[in-house]
């Protein structure tokens, strides 16, 4: 088989826009001779294309009769669709069924030109095959074009969308918690609380980074760790732990056209006035950050401070050497609401912000009740994007961070291995994203204790319908607890009803 050199149709709707309507049969002549120049020299192929005009309007005779006398053809003739967003064309015919058609109208070759990327063209070209018997043809962009962005003009630069998108006044949706996740699967020593299984099971990490955007995530944050390795016997393995993190976190966030982010944490060496250790910290800082940039992330958090000071000091360091990455930068707020160096937290936010944090906000600690109150304060305060990732566990005014929980039954503390009965259930976290969306929160997600389903009600109260929720609880569709239509009616399922319920029918 034969390349082809092809040649550009140019209709007069689109050369009497620039001016050169009375050019129209020079242009494709002109094109038409040099493409059988080039193939006559390399025996190849040469094609003429049609393309779609701006004329076409269904059922209207007169505009049929036009684009007739523009496509005067001959046989043989290859026809291709451009496959936008669903898979029909804009006429309303099935892609596949469309293909066959014009294959038994007499083309000779059917297929899809343009429009998608190698992946979102595939699974459609497999269904075109299933209903045509002649040859096919595939001619897709060279782009990376997603489940989330079929097409080419679909696709968003997560490079600079995370500040544009909240200029729009749009929302981030963020998915954390992986330390505590890889816990409770038994890949993670609570503790220690160092990620190993970055390096031990990487295939593991990329599996719960794909949950995450599968739940509606619009990040994927690399799994990395600045201390602790040490405790371990590990210390030499930080540099290949975390840039191993990154590049897990970023093959996963070009797949699906996420945002690649990176977090930087509490240090737990930064002591306030003390240059020596504050030396330390900054060190630490600018080593991480740099590999962040290395690896290509679209921004750079930095989370868990308790002290302002330190949130202050990761935010330099982001605007020295992280060569113009936007900067979240979320504090941890413990029972009072003061950062542990003094300073009410809502003002520390405020400082944040006029020092240049693109978001400023609360993370970690607290349950989604005892951050909402703060979240309020917060937001008269601060002027742009605030931030908010409670953990899912059921704080209260008494006990206002999940350190602080106590077990019901027995009164010892839960934190960490135990805090399992303390967890928030589905409509907590539909509860606290209706009143922070109501508060006007835009960078929004999970922290300690998060999984996938819980994110998943978070993203569905944040208007979004991200595949996961194709799995929702239908309670109506359950052979007991379902309603009549759909619920089996046999006098056992009667019978649980009432027992588990307290129903008679």
């Amino acid at each position: 088989m034969y390349p082809l050199n092809q040649t550009y149709y140019a209709n007069r709707e689109k050369l009497r826009s620039i001016g050169r309507e009375d050019e129209l049969e020079k242009l494709n002549r002109t094109a038409l001779k040099i493409a059988k120049k080039v193939a006559l020299r390399h025996n190849k192929l040469t094609a003429a294309g049609l393309c779609n005009t701006p004329l076409y309007v269904p059922g209207d005779d007169t505009c049929t009769a036009k684009v007739k006398e523009m496509f005067k053809v001959c046989l043989p003739a290859v026809i291709t669709l451009t496959p936008y967003g669903p898979d029909i064309t804009t006429d309303d015919v099935p892609i596949p069924e469309a293909c066959r058609r014009l294959e038994e109208a007499g083309a000779a070759v059917v297929g899809l030109n343009c429009g998608r990327g190698p992946e979102t063209m595939l699974p459609l070209l497999r269904e075109v095959r299933k209903v045509c018997k002649g040859p096919i043809a595939a001619l897709p962009v060279a782009f990376r074009c997603t489940e989330d962005c079929k097409t080419f003009q679909s696709l968003k630069d997560p490079k600079t969308d995370f500040i544009q998108r909240l200029r729009n006044g749009e929302n981030i949706l963020i998915a954390e918690g992986y330390l505590f996740e890889f816990g409770r699967r038994g890949y993670l020593k609570y503790g220690a609380n160092t990620p190993e299984v970055v390096v031990e099971n990487p295939e593991l990490v990329e599996v719960m980074h794909e949950e995450f955007v599968h739940a509606g995530s619009d990040v994927v944050e690399a799994f990395t760790v600045e201390k602790k390795l040490k405790i371990i016997g590990r210390e030499d393995d930080l540099e290949k732990l975390n840039k191993t993190a990154l590049r897990i976190a970023r093959k996963v966030a070009r797949k699906h056209n996420r945002l690649f982010a990176f977090g930087l944490c509490n240090s737990t060496v930064f002591v306030p006035g003390d240059e020596k250790a504050n030396a330390k910290v900054r060190d630490m800082f600018k080593e991480q950050i740099e590999w962040a940039v290395e690896e290509g992330v679209d921004y750079i958090i930095g989370e868990t401070f308790n002290a302002l000071g330190e949130a202050m000091l990761a935010l330099e360091c982001i605007k020295e050497y992280g060569k113009g990455k936007p900067a979240v930068i979320t504090i941890v707020a413990y029972f009072p609401d003061i950062t542990t160096d003094d300073v009410p937290i809502p003002e520390a936010c405020r400082i944040l912000e006029e020092n240049g944090a693109a978001v400023v906000g609360l993370n970690c600690a607290r349950g989604p009740e005892t951050m909402l109150p703060l979240l309020r304060e917060i937001r008269k305060t601060c002027k742009g994007p605030i931030a908010a990732l409670p953990v899912p566990f059921r704080c209260t005014d008494e006990y206002r961070t999940f350190q602080s929980l106590k077990d019901p039954k027995t009164g010892k503390h839960l934190y960490l291995n135990d805090l399992e009965s303390v967890r928030c259930n589905s409509a907590d976290i539909r509860h606290f994203a209706h009143e922070a969306k109501q508060i006007g929160v835009q960078y929004i997600g999970l922290c300690c204790g998060n999984f996938a389903s819980y994110f998943r009600e978070l993203a569905e109260v944040y208007g979004t319908t991200p595949p996961a929720s194709h799995y929702s609880p239908d309670m109506s569709m359950n052979s007991v607890f379902g309603d009549e239509e759909t619920g089996v009616t046999n006098s056992l399922a009667a019978k649980m009803k009432e027992f588990t319920l307290g129903i008679k029918k």
